[in-house]
């Protein structure tokens, strides 16, 4: 999927139903039915909040943080490092480690990977305009080339994004009908299918409909908040240095079980409350 292609098509679509989208109304915060721009407010019967991982303090501060997700694309495979590789067919591909990645071939002959690199800004900081950092492209370019040693890729282009993670890295969809807010938020990397799942669910609720949908256990769902920084920095940083070590032990000894490095590290990081 094209992530670009995919937010102008929704666009394309909702503008041909007559939707509106305002670009650059930056909203500060929500208090009940009134929302406080950079240069004015407005008033709104409903308000969902689906910002994800860009939410800031609109819902609460430590409520959601932004872990980024970077992706590098390679430029265009020759068909001899493609026969090389063996890869030939359009399939997906990741790996188990702690840090992990994953990766797909392109339509036209490239492979995309991604992967965590800097896992977090400090103050939940978002990276602005999605520049990857030359470290990170280095980091998952090495992951790479162990892959399939040999072949000559050269990176064409490099982005990033931030994902929403709640505490317990589970997700939620919570409507207010006193205040008409609402928010479907922590993907946690699962954003296509859950964004469509949320969204229908917080309609669903915001406009009073039972379906299936209303009744799954996310619904209503709230994990506990993030640590003050810079224990929260802090502690990102050091679950991501857990896995990376973890993952060095485990495949020096070529182990099939889980090192308790690791499994501390999902402690800290609240996988497993």
């Amino acid at each position: 999927m094209h992530p670009a292609k995919l937010v102008y098509g929704l666009a394309d679509t909702l503008t041909s139903m007559g939707v509106s989208i305002y670009e650059g109304s930056r909203v500060g915060s929500i208090d009940g039915k009134t929302l406080t721009l950079d240069n004015g407010r407005v008033s709104a019967a409903k308000t969902f909040v689906c910002t994800e991982g860009y939410s800031g303090q609109l819902l609460g501060s430590r409520t959601l943080i932004p872990i980024n997700s970077s992706m590098i694309v390679s430029k265009p495979l020759s068909e001899e490092a493609w026969q090389q590789i063996g890869w030939s067919g359009l399939q997906c591909l990741s790996d188990s480690a702690h840090t992990f990645i994953y990766s797909q071939r392109t339509a036209d002959g490239r492979i995309a990977i991604g992967g965590r690199g800097r896992p977090y800004r400090y103050g939940s900081g978002t990276g602005g305009t999605g520049s990857t950092a030359q470290s990170t492209v280095d980091l998952i370019s090495a992951k790479l080339r162990s892959f399939f040693p040999g072949i000559p890729f050269e990176v064409d282009h490099a982005w990033s994004g931030v994902l929403g993670v709640t505490r317990d890295w589970n997700g939620g969809v919570n409507w207010d009908h006193a205040s008409g807010t609402g928010s479907s938020t922590g993907y946690a990397g699962h954003g296509v299918t859950a964004a469509y799942v949320g969204g229908r669910t917080l309609v669903e609720l915001a406009f009073e409909q039972k379906t299936e949908r209303t009744t799954l256990p996310w619904v209503g769902y709230r994990a506990r908040k993030w640590e003050p920084e810079p224990i929260r920095w802090l502690g990102v940083h050091s679950m991501y240095r857990l896995f990376g070590i973890a993952d060095q032990w485990e495949e020096r000894r070529d182990s099939t079980k889980t090192s308790l490095l690791a499994k501390f590290g999902s402690r800290l990081a609240g996988l497993h409350e």
